[in-house]
């Protein structure tokens, strides 16, 4: 939710003309509710300049964002992985010159990797039977594909292990969003982190056929 009003540089905006409407608006109430939730003073007792309307703004952005991050569901959902929605374009649409690179990447940074936690998604199949193909056990998670999984070993030992001592980043679930991070110095962690992706996306699809 948005709140924005219209606003003259040279009369200092019309958001003191809030508090002489007398139109009681619904939104009122809920402006109110999400403010008192964030521990502020309710929308009538805010003195509104331009500058008071942006940080009202923000703070109901943060708290929209904070509610979704709650409701996000594990498959198809970057949130669950730590990396909240951009507001541009990513950088690395521009960086990544190879198109299935940036597919594979985009396809982890929306949690959408194929999976067996995604196919099984869609085929019903009970998620504690989504287990990988490597035949150790596990569930075919995400993390489990890029850190853990047997069948990528190789791959993982000539790009990803060196990415990790790059980065000073542990073999444990949390360093995924970092890896996926869009938001690197070195452009080159994102394109070795998304020819590590493109490549087992390639042998997936050769197994499939």
């Amino acid at each position: 939710m948005t709140l924005s009003l219209p606003h003259d540089p040279a009369r200092g905006g019309f958001s003191h003309l809030i508090l002489l409407d007398t139109y009681k608006s619904p939104w009122v109430n809920i402006i109110n509710l999400k403010l008192e939730i964030l521990g502020q003073l309710s929308f009538q007792k805010l003195g509104c300049g331009p500058l008071d309307l942006k940080a009202i703004c923000a703070k109901l952005r943060n708290l929209d964002f904070s509610s979704t991050l709650q409701r996000a569901r594990r498959t198809c959902s970057g949130l669950a992985l730590g990396l909240p929605p951009p507001e541009a374009l990513p950088s690395y649409c521009t960086t990544l010159a190879v198109p299935s690179h940036r597919r594979a990447f985009t396809l982890a940074r929306l949690n959408s990797f194929p999976s067996r936690v995604l196919s099984g998604r869609f085929l019903n199949i009970p998620f504690s039977d989504r287990v990988c193909e490597c035949g150790k056990g596990n569930i075919e998670t995400l993390d489990h594909v890029i850190l853990f999984c047997p069948k990528w070993s190789h791959d993982r030992a000539i790009i990803l292990m060196p990415l990790l001592t790059k980065l000073s980043l542990p073999l444990q679930t949390w360093a995924i969003s970092v890896l996926l991070a869009d938001n690197h110095a070195d452009s080159q962690i994102t394109a070795a982190m998304a020819c590590f992706l493109a490549r087992i996306l390639r042998q997936k699809k050769t197994n499939v056929i």
